[in-house]
């Protein structure tokens, strides 16, 4: 399936996104859209016990009208993933889980 919780999304520096489904897939990818005229840092958040023990996966900086894409590791567990802002920008979170 596909889906996000930010899609062409205005963020201000330290919003964080709802919590978005990470278990029970074999394949996870990320695809992390930067709309603005600015770069901007989206941290990624992973809770790997649904109890919410949050912890800091990996701090992504995108160029203005650039794409970065991200394959999760099979080793990288968790129940839930979020996004949160290092920066002010416009912005779109795509999860791909198969």
């Amino acid at each position: 399936g596909k889906g996000g919780p930010w899609t062409q999304s205005q963020v201000a520096e330290g919003d964080i996104s709802v919590p978005y489904l990470f278990e029970g897939y074999d394949q996870r990818r990320l695809t992390l859209v930067n709309h603005g005229t600015e770069k901007l840092a989206i941290r990624v958040e992973i809770d790997p016990t649904g109890s919410g023990d949050w912890f800091g996966y990996q701090a992504i900086e995108v160029l203005p009208g650039k794409t970065f894409d991200h394959a999760f590791p099979e080793s990288i567990t968790g129940k839930w993933d979020r996004f949160f802002a290092l920066g002010s920008g416009h912005v779109s979170t795509e999860l791909t889980y198969e």
